[in-house]
């Protein structure tokens, strides 16, 4: 709901703005967040009920934060209760106590320490858990997210080789910082500039090219805020980078790092979220949501990776992580430093305006160049399979020189169309009007899309025919034609099918990091800030599907994408080399990925934004609805526009808000739902806000608001 409730206050306990209360909500007795106080309502006191129950003595969150999540629920065009409740930690959201010590620690114990590899010989993962202890006593959720599982940790308690530890000992093992490389010329540079805007507000892009050290120069200026006795907040994109980033800050920083992200229990992110509040955890790692973490003494904000699209959410309260980060930074006057190999448009073009410091990387830390792009054209191959005689070729080749070869497709299962050869029908999903796509491995038809499965038929639903064959590929599909090609060679297929066990992504990317797969076949999960060493030649198995996107953010995501797969290659220093398969060896994209780095294409792209006046050089917002009856959804969408249109002539002397006509989204059906939308584009910001407050309310008003559903993106990830 758009608006705040007034209560009278608890007739004997005291009142925080920021903390929680129960109180009377029509027949339910609910949780609520204190936004303020004041004298006045505008309802009569005698109907105000007064609150229940106080819970919190002291504020849930700084009034800095709490002024973040007012701004944001304002700039989002979010209800403040769903923006404040997507902040707060489950358990307190169910009106439990705040408590560090529920956090689990584990230490070796004397018969632990004796134990050696012979020991654990048939129990490598035991063997794991020991090693990781001998460091000194470690967090539950830090043994999780480098691949221990509660079964490992109670079988190794259960033989004496380690015991439950006072959280006094996770500070006690802290490690000494090992003996690092000298840091290049550049990598000092960067590191002198950014130690010199540690004082107050600032934002620093750190543009480096894959594998050239961004890490280090983070974990550079890192250390020298905590040693002033200040927290460090570090976002990156998925859980999948959390292992690895967790494993190198520990051994650089030596000192307790608390993690929040999906992967973890409530328990253990309530844990690390009080002890971030309370300022006993130095360093907090963690994915977008934790940027609505408290800490009680911020000094730096890290975002990694910060072009990633996963730092914005895409249901619920939709908000963008990274530009979250920009604004706590300056409530909390803390210096915020977003790196990426393949900077946002939108970073690029703040860093353009000057209101960002630019720092760049143009050599790699290890040595060696970047790899050689070269496109293979489809059109003049004969293909026996899903790769072309070139690049088997060139696999050959790499692999009899001992070297691994990813294989990159960004699309999941066997074949994503099962076809009737006689008549030309396909199995289709009826909830969204696409082809479900065969997954082999599970013998079973998926819905991408709404996740609908059925099992694969014997035959044609229209004809009888059994002539069913795949069409199209998939990662199942190069998997398995790798196998068949490079029988000698172990292939390992790395997608969300295979690392739907807990702790097999983690075990999968040990196993390639030591060698023991030698073609890695994979989607996008493989393409974020993974180093594999022998990797010496990346094959993108499929451009085209990125070239014809009506998207206008179609040509940064693809060059973003293949900019980082093929940074895969060649981090060690090797020779290395990327093959693109395509139809179109013409199109201008895959020439300039060819001939220019990324800065030049990304100017390029910026270019045509700016002449086409679209974002980052205007705002654009969308209004989005779905219903089961797709004629509700279009006169839904046509009131509100009508809506829009007129609030929008008066908006339009000071800005220019365009109200585009309602129309269908590209995937129109959807789960058994019609989604349209309408599209708001200015040249300001402040014009769609400000149009958008004066219209929502008459909207959400209207009877067609209650039978459909509906939702503002403010900076919408997607536009089709």
């Amino acid at each position: 709901m758009r608006r705040i409730f007034d209560y009278l206050p608890h007739p004997e306990q005291q009142i925080v703005v920021g903390g929680r209360v129960r109180v009377p909500f029509g027949r339910r007795m609910m949780i609520g967040i204190v936004v303020g106080e004041s004298d006045h309502s505008e309802w009569p006191v005698e109907q105000l009920k007064a609150i229940d129950e106080v819970f919190d003595q002291t504020p849930i969150w700084p009034p800095s934060l709490l002024d973040l999540f007012k701004w944001a629920g304002r700039y989002y065009q979010h209800p403040i209760g769903e923006v404040l409740s997507h902040a707060l930690p489950k358990k307190l959201r169910l009106g439990e106590q705040p408590n560090s010590a529920d956090i689990e620690v584990w230490q070796l114990t004397e018969a632990g320490a004796a134990q050696d590899s012979q020991s654990t010989k048939r129990a490598p993962k035991q063997w794991q858990l020991l090693e990781l202890l001998k460091a000194g006593a470690q967090e539950r959720a830090t043994l999780s997210a480098q691949g221990v599982t509660g079964a490992t940790i109670q079988a190794v308690a259960k033989k004496g080789w380690i015991e439950p530890a006072p959280l006094s000992a996770l500070n006690e093992s802290a490690c000494c910082q090992p003996t690092q490389p000298p840091a290049t010329t550049e990598q000092s540079i960067a590191i002198t500039a950014l130690c010199s805007r540690l004082q107050g507000f600032s934002v620093s892009l750190l543009e480096g090219i894959t594998g050239s050290g961004k890490t280090r120069v983070y974990l550079d200026v890192m250390a020298q805020v905590i040693a002033k006795g200040k927290q460090v907040l570090v976002l990156v994109p998925e859980i999948g980078l959390t292992p690895q980033t967790l494993s190198r800050f520990r051994n650089h920083l030596g000192v307790r790092i608390g993690l929040v992200h999906s992967g973890l229990n409530d328990s253990e992110r309530l844990a690390a979220w009080q002890a971030a509040r309370t300022g006993e955890l130095p360093v907090l790692l963690g994915t977008r949501s934790a940027i609505f973490t408290p800490m009680a003494n911020l000094g730096l904000i890290v975002v990694d990776e910060e072009h990633d699209g996963s730092y914005k959410q895409q249901d619920g309260f939709r908000y963008q992580a990274r530009d979250l980060a920009v604004m706590r930074a300056r409530n909390e006057q803390v210096p915020l430093l977003l790196g990426s190999a393949t900077p946002s448009f939108e970073s690029l073009a703040n860093v353009e305006a000057g209101r960002y410091q630019h720092l760049t990387l143009t050599e790699r830390a290890a040595g060696g160049q970047l790899p050689q792009i070269a496109a293979i054209d489809m059109r003049q191959q004969v293909m026996s399979g899903p790769l072309s005689a070139p690049i088997i070729n060139a696999m050959e080749q790499h692999l009899q020189d001992n070297n691994q070869v990813l294989v990159f497709l960004n699309r999941r299962g066997f074949s994503p169309v099962l076809l009737c050869h006689e008549c030309g029908w396909f199995a289709e999903c009826q909830r969204c009007n696409r082809p479900f796509t065969w997954h082999k491995g599970f013998r079973r038809l998926v819905c991408h899309h709404c996740q609908v499965e059925r099992p694969v038929p014997h035959q044609c639903d229209s004809c009888g025919s059994t002539q069913l064959v795949p069409v199209g590929q998939g990662t199942e599909q190069l998997e398995e034609a790798l196998q068949a090609q490079f029988p000698q060679y172990p292939v390992v297929r790395i997608d969300r099918d295979s690392t739907r066990r807990k702790d097999a992504f983690e075990n999968l990317v040990a196993d390639v990091q030591r060698g023991h797969y030698r073609i890695l076949v994979g989607t996008q999960m493989l393409a974020k800030g993974h180093d594999f060493a022998d990797v010496t030649l990346v094959i993108i198995a499929d451009v085209d599907g990125a070239l014809f996107s009506s998207d206008f953010r179609a040509g940064e995501r693809m060059c973003q994408l293949l900019t980082q797969v093929s940074g895969r290659a060649g981090r060690a220093g090797q020779q290395a080399q990327v093959l693109l398969q395509t139809h179109y060896p013409d199109h201008p994209w895959v020439q300039q990925l060819q001939t220019e780095g990324y800065q030049q294409v990304a100017q390029a792209l910026l270019a045509e934004r700016k002449q086409a006046q679209l974002p980052p050089y205007a705002a654009i917002a969308i209004i989005r609805a779905e219903a089961n009856d797709e004629t509700k959804v279009a006169e839904f969408l046509a009131s509100a526009e009508s809506v829009l249109s007129e609030a929008a002539r008066g908006v339009n002397d000071k800005g220019g808000v365009i109200v585009m006509a309602p129309g269908p989204c590209a995937m129109v059906r959807k789960a058994g739902r019609y989604r349209w939308q309408l599209a708001l584009l200015a040249p300001q910001k402040s014009a769609i806000q400000q149009l958008l407050n004066q219209t929502l309310g008459e909207i959400e008003g209207s009877k067609l608001a209650q039978v459909v559903r509906w939702h503002v993106d403010v900076d919408p990830h997607d536009t089709v």
